[in-house]
């Protein structure tokens, strides 16, 4: 009996323990996360460019109209289709007659004008030939006097230089006709040596001495006094003759400082009379008052005739061209300014699509790369040429695409969306975007691994941080040996998971 109660009792204990362990792993199958995996990839990255855009015209056609006149009427609207010949907008007639009278007054009161520049201008010509005549003139007797009074002074210096060579000439002649006793006048002591040398005849002569007074003392007192007047005259006659000879060299020099005087004077005349020369001659300042006085004329009468046009079409402003109104200046009641009124798309030719894309996508678009155009029958038109990427001049963050649009795909004025695809790689190490996690400024990943718990074996995730080689909107290309291509990544989980976090496969 107590046996049979044991049994009951361990088998009632062991029920126990399997419904607990049911339980447990019932609870833990709703606690643990569900996860899905997946290993790296080696594949391609392709990255896409998408937007909007309108196709547009690739030539231009601007229509430009008389400036100032009042828009009675406009007859189109941005984006439309005309013809040519098709009435754009209307003027005012009356304000057309109004500006043609005045623009025929103004172009009355510029001829007059003009005609006064041209009367003055022929004055100051004739004023200005007169003053370089006059200058000339000035200039030729400043010379021709400067020229006389020079060689005036040199012939007078000339004859002073005669005078003194006459002098010179006349005084050698003289001396040259003086008696030998004067030219010996000046040995009186060579004489007087030679009687002394004779006076033992004297002695021995005593009758000759007593009765013709040979010897009489007077007689030698007598020989002296007429050698002293002699002498005295001889004096005379020298300083007379430098006085005069010294007259005349200073003649000579006053006549060579005024031959030097008249050459200083005259190149001073010659100079200043030069210099009024060259003022005369210089140019009058630029003035072109008449020049553009004549412009302001051709223009009004340009402008006359134009508006003369534009009556004789009762005021109507006419497409020139086939095309499709891109821009329109000019709206009913206003007066038209220097900018053209209206701006043509003209139809001839190629399209051309423009779209506004961002500064990231630049490094996926290039110039002559193909993208795709789909219209609004959801069409695609593949392979139409980029043309362009510039700078939007009003966002510095902004680019203007411009894409060649096939010919008979899209029309003027059409919306369209484009795709651009460029592809990167490939790489060995892709992993789907689900599976990246960033922090921080550091991306990582949840890897699979095996924990030993008190339960056994469990499945934990533990996290890795990983490098990025590129990305797009669904995969991110990985680091060569960031990972292992064993390692089983989580790319998808139905609750949050930490590292650390306990996870389960999710059952197929």
């Amino acid at each position: 009996m107590k046996k049979t109660k044991l049994i009951r009792i361990l088998a009632g204990f062991f029920a126990l323990m399997l419904l607990f362990t049911f339980l447990s792993r019932a609870t833990d199958s709703v606690n643990v996360a569900q996860v899905d995996t997946k290993t790296v990839q080696n594949q391609v990255i392709t990255h896409e460019v998408t937007g909007t855009g309108k196709v547009m015209g690739t030539r231009e056609r601007a229509v430009f109209t008389q400036e100032g006149q009042k828009v009675q009427q406009v007859y189109v609207q941005e984006g439309q289709t005309v013809k040519k010949g098709d009435v754009l907008l209307k003027f005012s007639v009356k304000y057309l007659e109004k500006t043609i009278k005045e623009k025929q007054d103004s172009i009355e009161v510029l001829q007059g004008k003009i005609n006064d520049l041209i009367s003055a201008q022929s004055v100051n010509q004739q004023k200005k030939n007169n003053e370089i005549s006059s200058a000339q003139e000035n200039y030729n007797s400043a010379v021709s006097s400067g020229n006389y009074s020079v060689q005036t002074a040199q012939n007078e210096a000339a004859i002073a230089r005669q005078r003194l060579q006459d002098y010179y000439a006349q005084r050698d002649a003289q001396k040259d006709n003086i008696p030998d006793e004067d030219k010996f006048s000046d040995n009186s002591e060579f004489n007087d040596q030679g009687n002394a040398d004779n006076t033992g005849n004297t002695n021995n002569s005593d009758d000759v001495d007593n009765s013709g007074n040979t010897g009489n003392p007077n007689n030698s007192g007598n020989a002296t006094a007429s050698e002293n007047n002699a002498s005295g005259n001889t004096n005379n006659s020298d300083t007379q003759d430098n006085s005069q000879e010294q007259t005349l060299i200073d003649d000579v020099r006053a006549k060579e400082q005024a031959v030097n005087d008249a050459m200083i004077s005259r190149n001073k005349d010659v100079q200043s009379a030069g210099q009024s020369v060259r003022d005369a001659q210089i140019a009058d300042a630029s003035d072109s008052t008449l020049e553009n006085t004549q412009t302001e004329l051709e223009t009004a009468q340009k402008d006359l005739e134009t508006l003369q046009k534009i009556l004789a079409r009762k005021g109507k402003v006419k497409a020139p061209c086939d095309g499709v109104i891109k821009s329109l200046n000019a709206v009913t009641g206003s007066q038209t300014g220097a900018e053209a009124v209206i701006v043509l798309y003209e139809t001839k030719g190629t399209f051309r699509f423009q779209a506004d894309v961002s500064k990231d996508d630049l490094k996926y678009i290039k110039t002559g790369q193909m993208a795709t155009l789909k219209g609004a029958d959801d069409k695609e038109i593949e392979n139409a040429e980029i043309e362009s990427v510039k700078e939007d001049s009003s966002n510095e963050d902004q680019y203007i695409l411009s894409i060649t649009v096939p010919k008979g795909t899209l029309s003027i004025g059409d919306t369209a969306e484009f795709t651009i695809s460029q592809d990167a790689g490939p790489f060995n190490a892709c992993v789907p975007l689900s599976a990246l996690y960033e922090e921080t400024g550091r991306y990582y990943v949840y890897v699979t691994d095996i924990q030993n718990t008190v339960l056994g074996d469990v499945m934990i995730a533990r996290k890795t941080y990983v490098n990025v080689k590129d990305k797009n909107t669904s995969t991110a290309a990985l680091d060569d040996g960031s990972l292992s291509k064993d390692q089983k990544i989580v790319i998808s989980t139905d609750r949050e998971i930490s590292n650390g976090s306990r996870i389960r496969l999710l059952e197929e």
